[in-house]
């Protein structure tokens, strides 16, 4: 109620503002539609905020601890047994350098596969000869 009379004064101090007089019960819906407007939207912002943060959404839950299984025991030891194996690979000089922002070079190519791919452009030569 206290938003609702707040709105109320609010609404008629603008329409006053704008040169509105009360001239009988039908110049009053000029104050009251906006009040019911104002105090929809409220209430719907409310209640997404109150969906939000889960109110009456029931009682609240918690997790189960599980003990890990022979299974899980086995992928984190297959776990340990690979990072050990790269990080061996690594110190052993085996594994190849890795940069997440590499230098941009150009790839070295021979010329002889440069020339195999030019021939591919012999038909174009002939049919625009033909032209």
């Amino acid at each position: 109620v206290p938003a609702v009379a707040t709105s109320f004064v609010e609404v008629t101090e603008a329409q006053r503002l704008r040169g509105w007089r009360p001239r009988g019960p039908r110049s009053w819906m000029e104050v009251l539609v906006p009040v019911v407007l104002t105090s929809v939207e409220g209430s719907i912002q409310l209640a997404e905020s109150m969906e939000a943060r889960g109110f009456g959404s029931g009682a609240r839950t918690t997790i189960e601890s599980q003990a890990l299984g022979r299974a899980d025991w086995l992928l984190v030891a297959a776990s340990g047994l690979a990072l050990a194996g790269f990080a061996a690979a690594r110190a052993a000089g085996w594994a190849a350098d890795w940069y997440a922002y590499p230098t941009l070079t150009l790839p070295s190519i021979h010329p002889w596969p440069i020339a195999a791919c030019l021939v591919l452009f012999a038909p174009v030569l002939v049919w625009l000869s033909r032209r």
